[in-house]
């Protein structure tokens, strides 16, 4: 699939997407100078808010079309409403003032640090528009858009696709990644709502200690829009907080914020709750316009995610709740419980590095994956915390509950703490600056080797067989020309890199981990039956069950690859089968 939507080339590859979006950040600078020359204000008429509304606008369409099935025009529709955008950008540019770049040049605040962050966010940049290569990306983010656009419709076969039920709008918005054909629409995403963010929030404080977060760079790099949908919940914490309502207009921005922010992943609802109820609480001769406009919010933005949901899998909150929903089907409760033990504690053994990751890298593989030792200092400013009603607190508590231990689900108690919570502090500041130093310092190797090492101007294909999930081993595989269904023992996951006959072992290795070897051969006899598969790719050193009778067609070897270049890549050596015959009885093992 992927090589049928994105291109070789570099630089087609990130510029139409890049236009786009600088379309929309110079749109919603515009807009908001627009409303406020108009005296129609709401929160100061932040840019950032009508940015959020313009992305959640073509998300909305998008919901709808694969509600109704029509997602085959999706770009045609698309390409209608950036039109008429364009047309009333340019008529008010026209009739207006030109945008006060007030917002952009601190002539009074050209310091070293400051000059510093502006040279970190240009190296961002850079990285932003680098091709697709985090591991999530190519199995489950770009993956199920992708396959929706070749599909023409929500068509999961399980329990080869089992791993996309638990899509929602952090998905669907990277559709835009196969209109524009641009495999890392979702990255440039991120960067921009840390641009916009970097200008309108002018808190000092709070963009040193969030450009010298070691998080960012992953955020930035990848297909994940949890950097995204993070700095709206801040956002919704600031109008919150520091706003008073004046209107019925802001109580709509509040809760169709909320909302939104609450349709880009599951547990993203158990993150907006405390903020509603805070609103309400701060609101409260507002109560009937909050519900209204929630109610209405959520017809708009949740409601066509939930209602294919339920239609196609029987469940609006598929995997999770299949007990209630679904009668105990295997297939969610697998997955469901699959994806609250990865890289969590639940399911797995206590590990010390799990309280140390938040704070600290625990390895050179995880340097890019903590929030830094400022989180720390943050976490214990009790006094400050309590003003804002223990929020942070009640989010990591949500996060423990449901099994998860890694940093990024830190994120949005992070970016309340930084801030709501820092006190000016030497200690603090010197930790930020070294660590502001650090994330440039890493930034820039990363920058050197992916445009000077890996001869990216000319070709992707260097950059992503050295950083990119699954690329090699997928190009490896693609050389013999298979034409059966392929089972790969070796891959966890489906591969964006690949056509439809391969099958990933993510089912199989899940009810290898929760229920044993044993049951494992079961399944995976069973599979090999009702999926017809012809080819199983597995480690040579491993046996199949032994009524599994095979011919060997090749061994070959691919790099593991991982993304971060201070660690050095392995290679696996695996061997391609063709199957003869399965000659299994129930007790067969």
């Amino acid at each position: 699939m992927y090589f049928q939507y994105f291109q070789n080339n570099f630089l087609l590859n990130f510029l139409p997407s890049l236009i786009f979006l600088i379309f929309i950040f110079i749109c919603s600078f515009q807009f908001a100078a627009i409303l406020k020359k108009k005296k129609f204000i709401f929160f100061d008429n932040s840019p950032f808010i009508i940015f959020v509304f313009l992305i959640s606008l073509f998300t909305i369409i998008f919901n709808y079309l694969i509600l109704f099935n029509y997602i085959s025009i999706a770009k045609n529709c698309i390409y209608l409403l950036i039109a008429i955008l364009f047309f009333f950008f340019f008529l008010n540019q026209y009739n207006s003032k030109k945008i006060n770049l007030e917002l952009f040049i601190k002539k009074n605040n050209l310091n070293s640090t400051y000059i510093l962050k502006i040279l970190i966010i240009i190296i961002f940049f850079f990285i932003s528009i680098l091709p697709l290569s985090d591991a999530d990306s190519v199995v489950t983010h770009l993956y199920f858009p992708i396959k929706i656009l070749t599909d023409k419709n929500l068509f999961l076969e399980f329990p080869k696709d089992v791993e996309l039920l638990s899509y929602l709008n952090s998905e669907i918005i990277l559709i835009f990644s196969g209109i524009f054909r641009s495999d890392n629409f979702g990255s440039q995403l991120n960067f921009f709502s840390l641009l916009i963010s970097f200008f309108l929030l002018k808190k000092k404080n709070f963009n040193l200690i969030l450009l010298s977060c070691p998080l960012i760079i992953f955020f930035i790099s990848t297909q994940k829009l949890q950097l995204f949908f993070g700095l709206i919940y801040l956002f919704i914490a600031i109008f919150i907080f520091n706003f008073k309502i004046k209107n019925k207009i802001e109580i709509f921005i509040v809760c169709f914020l909320l909302i939104f922010y609450s349709s880009g992943k599951i547990y993203y609802f158990l993150f907006a709750m405390p903020l509603f109820f805070v609103f309400i609480l701060k609101n409260k001769k507002f109560i009937f316009n909050i519900i209204f406009f929630s109610f209405i919010s959520f017809l708009l933005v949740l409601f066509p995610i939930l209602l294919k949901k339920f239609i196609y899998f029987s469940n609006p909150f598929a995997p999770f709740f299949s007990n209630f929903f679904n009668q105990g089907n295997e297939f969610y409760k697998i997955i469901s419980l699959s994806l609250r033990s990865s890289e969590g504690w639940f399911g797995n053994s206590f590990d010390i590095n799990y309280l140390l990751r938040p704070f600290i890298p625990t390895s050179l593989s995880n340097l890019s994956s903590t929030l830094g030792p400022v989180f720390i200092f943050l976490l214990i400013n009790f006094n400050e915390i309590k003003k804002i009603y223990f929020i942070p607190y009640i989010l990591i508590f949500f996060i423990l509950s449901t099994g998860q231990i890694l940093p990024r689900y830190y994120f949005e108690s992070f970016l309340i703490l930084s801030y709501f919570v820092f006190n000016k502090s030497i200690i603090i500041n010197f930790i930020c600056k070294i660590q502001l130093i650090i994330v440039f310092i890493i930034s820039l190797i990363f920058f050197f080797i992916a445009y000077f090492q890996t001869n990216i101007f000319f070709s992707k294909d260097e950059f992503m067989k050295r950083f990119s999930f699954l690329y090699d081993s997928s190009k490896q595989i693609l050389k013999f020309n298979l034409t059966g269904n392929i089972l790969n023992l070796e891959h966890q996951r489906e591969s964006i890199f690949l056509p439809t006959n391969y099958y990933g072992a993510r089912y199989l290795n899940a009810v290898d981990f929760f229920y044993g070897k044993e049951e494992f051969n079961k399944e995976l006899i069973q599979f090999i039956n009702n999926y017809n598969i012809k080819y199983i790719i597995n480690n040579p050193k491993i046996y199949l069950p032994s009524c599994i009778e095979t011919r060997k067609i090749n061994t070959f070897s691919y790099n593991n690859v991982k993304r971060n270049f201070l660690i050095e890549q392995d290679v696996t050596q695996v061997q391609l089968n063709e199957i003869i015959g399965v000659n299994c009885d129930n007790n067969s093992k």
